[in-house]
């Protein structure tokens, strides 16, 4: 079971694309010694998690590259590379994630 909640980014004929914010505790670090000082807990973002609904389908992680898109939506190879070539699409960034689920929901 997973915990946690996600973010509805984007939705379109029934493709949603999701996200999952995710921080880490970083533990108190007291000093060893005198010439060090003490560093109190805190906490960092860590990268974002993307998910996808496709329709009446679960939802899913959304593949972190081209090649795991391709395996999902094998009829529409040639375009999803061509689309991908032209935008440049980085699938670490939301923006072209949503541009892309915005172009499969056509």
């Amino acid at each position: 079971m997973t915990k946690g909640y996600l973010i509805r980014l984007f939705e379109k004929n029934n493709f949603v694309l999701f996200k999952r914010q995710f921080v880490i505790l970083i533990a108190e670090k007291l000093a060893a010694n005198a010439y060090e000082s003490d560093r109190p807990a805190s906490y960092v973002k860590a990268e974002d998690a993307f998910y996808f609904k496709n329709r009446d389908k679960e939802i899913i992680e959304f593949p972190s590259n081209k090649k795991g898109l391709l395996k999902l939506f094998p009829e529409k190879k040639m375009e999803i590379e061509i689309f991908i070539k032209q935008n440049k699409t980085d699938f670490k960034k939301e923006e072209d994630l949503i541009k892309l689920i915005e172009f499969l929901s056509v």
